[in-house]
């Protein structure tokens, strides 16, 4: 028994757990839910340059639509991280921008570089890309590896998230045609560290208007029975199985060498993620009450997940006023890689920025029904939609 619960805390740490590693001080948030309005910093001290020439985007015309330029940031923890800055050529069409971090097991390239262009271009906004913690490329050994070990074990959801908007800030500085208001998307663990960027932006003198958070998956610690266990366990290759028809079009609908790079596989990363990253996944780290209750929030799950905690995130949210909840009848995997399902999310910050300037960017007059736009609608704290 004891062997059992040193394992799982190994595995699944709780949240404190994780803090009481790196959290430096904690600090007040009076907009937050009562009970949660303590939210742990990390500070960490963020060094970010640009790496390379900026690099000119073009459409399937060959008309020049905008420019993407790589930074490369490191922080204190001895974590390195890449990213990317896609800006439009002629200033932002709306006066925000959308802040996004990745999949776990992905980076900056092949997918979510495809997904990063395709929204600057038909949304008409700056986007920014952040990859995950040891992405950065650095040359590893034997020795840079027990370093990475080591700087894992730091890494909850909320050290990503606070990360992660530092590395904004430091950019943003760097970019001053770049809003200072954000749309927050992702997918699966970009979801759950998306879920608590609210203090760490208002930190930054980020506004963080609207969340588009698509499957995250874990809302409550994993791993607390032998069922639970083999749930998880045998995840991994039942939705890899299961998503083989998404791989296949994902696979003939675009550039297939581009977008094999989509999956990190660095050594420095691939240590990090089993040490670091998905210890922190499986933790049940909350989101919505990490979120101010006035804010939109657009949820969306896929049917066919079974580690998705589809009922502790629509408790989490049954507060807030603009929530919106879709579920689509995908595997995870396959459904987060679906063309159909990135085209929803381009419609949907596309009806966003629309509603965003109809109330001349006064979040609280925005009419969140029209940005969510679904006809299935039943309340505010549960809804399914195909």
């Amino acid at each position: 028994m004891k062997a059992a619960k040193l394992l799982r805390n190994y595995a699944a740490p709780t949240p404190d757990m994780l803090f009481e590693r790196a959290m430096k001080d904690e600090q007040k948030y009076p907009e937050l839910a009562i009970g949660s309005e303590i939210v742990p910093i990390f500070n960490p001290n963020v060094r970010v340059a640009a790496e390379g020439d900026r690099e000119t985007l073009y459409d399937n015309s060959g008309d020049a639509y905008g420019v993407k330029q790589l930074y490369v940031a490191e922080s204190d923890f001895g974590i390195d991280y890449m990213n990317a800055l896609y800006s439009p050529l002629d200033g932002p069409r709306h006066d925000f921008y959308i802040d996004i971090d990745t999949p776990v097991a992905t980076g900056i390239h092949g997918l979510n570089d495809e997904v990063a262009a395709r929204l600057l271009r038909e949304v008409g906004v700056p986007v920014l890309l952040k990859g995950p913690e040891f992405s950065g490329g650095k040359q590893t050994g034997l020795r840079g590896l027990g370093r990475v070990a080591l700087a894992s074990s730091n890494v909850s959801q909320s050290f990503s998230a606070e990360t992660s908007m530092a590395i904004t800030e430091k950019i943003l500085a760097l970019n001053p045609h770049v809003p200072s208001t954000a749309a927050v998307y992702g997918k699966s663990r970009g979801a759950m560290i998306g879920g608590k960027k609210y203090p760490y932006a208002h930190d930054a003198g980020i506004n963080v208007v609207h969340y588009r958070l698509i499957d995250p998956c874990v809302g409550k610690r994993a791993l607390e029975g032998v069922g639970d266990i083999m749930r998880y366990g045998a995840w991994p290759a039942s939705d890899l199985l299961r998503s083989v028809p998404s791989f296949a079009r994902f696979a003939l609908e675009g550039n297939l060498r581009a977008r094999a790079r989509t999956v990190e596989t660095s050594s420095a990363y691939l240590a990090g993620m089993v040490l670091g990253t998905v210890p922190s996944l499986l933790s049940g780290e909350a989101m919505g009450n990490r979120i101010p209750v006035h804010k939109g929030v657009s949820l969306v799950h896929m049917a066919s997940n079974p580690i998705a905690d589809t009922a502790e995130y629509l408790e989490q949210f049954k507060q807030h006023l603009h929530f919106d909840h879709h579920e689509i009848p995908d595997t995870h995997i396959g459904g987060i890689v679906l063309p159909r399902n990135i085209a929803r999310s381009v419609r949907h910050f596309k009806e966003f920025g629309a509603e965003f300037d109809r109330a001349a960017g006064d979040e609280h007059l925005i009419n969140w029904d029209k940005v969510h736009n679904n006809p299935n609608k039943l309340d505010t704290t549960q809804t399914y939609a195909a």
